[in-house]
């Protein structure tokens, strides 16, 4: 198995994770906050799936890939939690849209995982091109 194979997987089986967040209402694969709709989820999923997948093959272009979308996704998990805190000061109604609780906690494990792992198996961290 190559060093890439498996962030390309984690990308490879993000239509489960939309199957998941279709059929059982559990999203473990990303939270856009402030977002009306669904249409920047379908993007960044079909981008995930696209991009990650298929377009990245080599090592060196999933792992940055893999650092890349896993660093905002776990910003976008972080305002997500934040932004309803923050805005506490002005409306305290805001405080009924927070939410944090296993789900964001498994989807910030996902998501740290594979930035770990994409920052480890970056072959610029070993002396690689």
């Amino acid at each position: 198995m190559k060093k890439n194979e498996l962030i390309r997987l984690y990308y490879f089986i993000t239509p489960l994770f939309f199957a998941l967040d279709l059929l059982f209402g559990v999203n473990f694969r990303i939270t856009i906050p402030g977002s009306e709709g669904d249409t920047f989820y379908y993007l960044y999923i079909a981008a995930c799936f696209i991009l990650g997948s298929f377009i990245f093959k080599s090592p060196l272009s999933s792992s940055l890939f893999g650092l890349a979308e896993s660093s905002i996704n776990i910003l976008l998990l972080i305002l997500s939690v934040m932004l309803p805190i923050f805005s506490l000061a002005e409306d305290l109604e805001t405080m009924n849209s927070f939410s944090f609780g296993t789900q964001e906690v498994i989807h910030f494990l996902i998501a740290g995982s594979v930035l770990i792992l994409s920052f480890h198996l970056n072959p610029l961290m070993h002396g690689e091109r």
